[in-house]
This record gives structure tokens, sequence and C-alpha cells, in this order.
């Protein structure tokens, strides 16, 4: 948020004035603009903006070096305050985003939409150690192992079946989350002899969108 400020002092001084300004100016009268700002937190930033122009006009002329110090400390009171008075006040209706711009803040862009993976995994699966399946994944075409650019992880679906799934998500009921390849699934001595049904795609998992299911495979465990 601070990249709107201005870091020269001559500029901040007009950006500041022209920001306490606009406030005032929807918060006052017989009929206020914004009216969900209390007045008291006006008043708190019209003084702090005032202290900072008498501090500042002070270092305008020949002064001595806690003049100076005066200055910086008028203005990082007022840029602190400033930032939590937008934040709280005026991001969001009833301020509109000429209202904002008019204030000298900038208005957040949301984020670029991440589309879903394009490719799916290809699972390989690896059953050399008893009681224990290692599942290595990459692009399915791909001689790479790991998860394409962009992509968190992999969700892996699985379940002990005597017949290959009909639905992916609701036949292989176990889900397992993975960012590093492999990930390894660990079988108590009942389960051993049985047939493991797996089938993975990629998650981007801040915005939780996935991507399709690649192939199905199924091993016996070991």
């Amino acid at each position: 948020m601070g990249d709107f400020i201005p870091r020269k002092d001559n500029e901040f001084d007009s950006w500041i004035a022209n920001y306490a300004h606009q406030v005032q100016q929807n918060t006052s009268g017989q009929n206020p603009v914004w009216t969900h700002i209390p007045a008291a937190d006006v008043l708190k930033l019209v003084n702090l903006r005032g202290a900072w122009s008498d501090a500042y006009e002070a270092t305008l002329t020949p002064h001595a070096p806690a003049v100076t110090e005066a200055k910086n400390d008028a203005r990082a009171a007022v840029v602190a305050y400033m930032r939590i008075f937008t934040n709280k006040y005026l991001r969001y209706d009833p301020v509109s985003d000429a209202q904002r711009l008019a204030c000298g803040v900038h208005i957040r862009q949301p984020p670029a939409p991440i589309p879903p993976p394009v490719t799916v995994p290809e699972l390989i699966p690896d059953t050399s150690v008893s009681h224990r399946v290692s599942i290595h994944y990459r692009v399915l075409g791909s001689t790479k192992r790991g998860k394409p650019p962009k992509v968190a992880g992999i969700e892996i679906r699985s379940a002990i079946r005597d017949t290959p799934p009909v639905t992916i998500e609701e036949d292989l009921i176990h889900s397992h989350f993975d960012t590093k390849s492999p990930l390894v699934l660990h079988f108590d001595e009942d389960s051993r002899g049985k047939r493991l049904y797996l089938a993975g795609r990629w998650e981007i998992q801040r915005e939780g969108i996935k991507g399709d299911f690649g192939p199905v495979i199924d091993v016996i465990i070991p």
C-alpha cells in the first residue's frame, strides 16, 4: 500500500494535504457523503497532517538537525495513521473508485484468474518394499519426474478395491496431497496382496483449483 505515497517531502506535503481535504470534504456538512467514518478519527487525521505541515515548513529555511528529526517523526506519524485510516475506511463501499483516486489512493486490482492445470499426471508406482507403495509422478508423456510449474502439488486418490473404480472421486475414497515426488503409502499385514487403485490430478492449492485426473492405475500391495 505504501507505493502510492510520494517519497519526496514536497510531493508528500501536497499529497497528504489533498488526502486530508478529500476526507474532510466527504465527511463534513449537513449531508456528508461518508457517514461511516467517526468524526474523532477524521480530527486525528487532520491534526496529524497539520503537525506534519508545521514541521515540514520549519525545514524550508536554514535549521538545526533537531528540526529535521521532528519533521521525520511527524511524517512517520501521519503516514502510519493514514495507512490504518485508508484500510479501515476507504478501501470499501460506500467509497467509490473515483473517490479513492481523488484521495490519491491506488485502486487495488483483483489478481488475474489462474486457469486450471492443462496437463494431467502420470503415476509410477514402486512396490519394491514390503507393506509400502511409493508413488512417483510426472506430467503424462514427460520423462522428467515431479509436478509442472505453477502447480502446488498433486492430489492422489486411492482405494483398495476388487474392481476398477467407476467414478474416481466417489470410488477412490482416500485423498492424499503431496508436493514432492514420491508419495509413500504404508499398509498393514492384512492389506498385503490386495489390489490398490490410484489416480492423480494437479492442484493449485492456494486457489483451490484442480485439474483433470490422469489415468487410473492399479498395483498389488506388497
